[in-house]
């Protein structure tokens, strides 16, 4: 009896901590909920100004490609980039498809909405560190890590990965990561960096794509 009270004394703390880790990682996203709820109803318009670096091609030769232009949401779901200048080896036209935000407006909340599961990671500066993994089964998920504000519950940094996807004769594995800032009281992105690796056959082509916006002017708040 006495051997088996020492034991439970000695894991006690151990276990409790794992308690209320849980309990801390249930209230971060309760948090994050809460924060997608008011930013998904803050205003109904923005305009930003954006700048694009493209370096793509395989492992003898890559090609860069500069563009500058401004980007425009309104909702509920018009999302347009424009482009006014291209540097580079590429047509004006080709590049409008070629670097495109990689993500309209919170579409990266919808990584808390389904097949994810959440792990503590600790804290760095002024954000909490989840780590990020697909349920088992979920064939569209990603791994990763979300750092969350500690303040608001705000959305402020993002490193996530795809598997690799295969799609017959080739195959593509994406990287993202995405700084958020803050102003007028609104959370919108700073700077998306896209990498993705495909594979065609015995050739092996690499992109990656950094967009920085800057500039932003919001429309009118929406009516609570």
């Amino acid at each position: 009896m006495m051997v088996c009270l020492r034991i439970f004394i000695s894991i006690a703390p151990l276990f409790l901590s794992n308690i209320c880790l849980a309990m801390s990682v249930d209230e971060i996203l309760k948090g994050v909920s809460s924060f997608i709820s008011s930013q998904e109803k803050a205003f109904d318009s923005y305009t930003a100004r954006v700048r694009t670096e493209m370096a793509i091609g395989d492992e003898e030769e890559k090609e860069t490609i500069f563009a500058r232009g401004s980007v425009s949401f309104k909702r509920p779901d018009e999302f347009v980039q424009k482009i006014d200048e291209v540097k580079g080896t590429i047509k004006k036209e080709d590049a409008q498809a070629m670097i495109e935000s990689p993500m309209r407006p919170f579409e990266i909340y919808e990584v808390f909405k389904e097949g994810h599961r959440f792990e503590y990671a600790g804290e760095e500066g002024d954000f909490y560190l989840l780590k990020v993994f697909p349920k088992k089964g979920y064939k569209d998920g990603v791994k990763g890590k979300i750092g969350i504000n500690r303040e608001d519950f705000a959305i402020c940094l993002v490193d996530l990965e795809t598997p690799s996807i295969n799609l017959g004769v080739y195959s593509v594995k994406v990287k993202m990561k995405e700084r958020f800032f803050k102003i007028e009281g609104f959370w919108v992105p700073e700077e998306i960096v896209l990498e993705s690796k495909m594979r065609m056959l015995i050739k092996k082509i690499e992109s990656k794509t950094i967009w920085s916006f800057s500039d932003y002017q919001f429309g009118s708040p929406l009516p609570k």
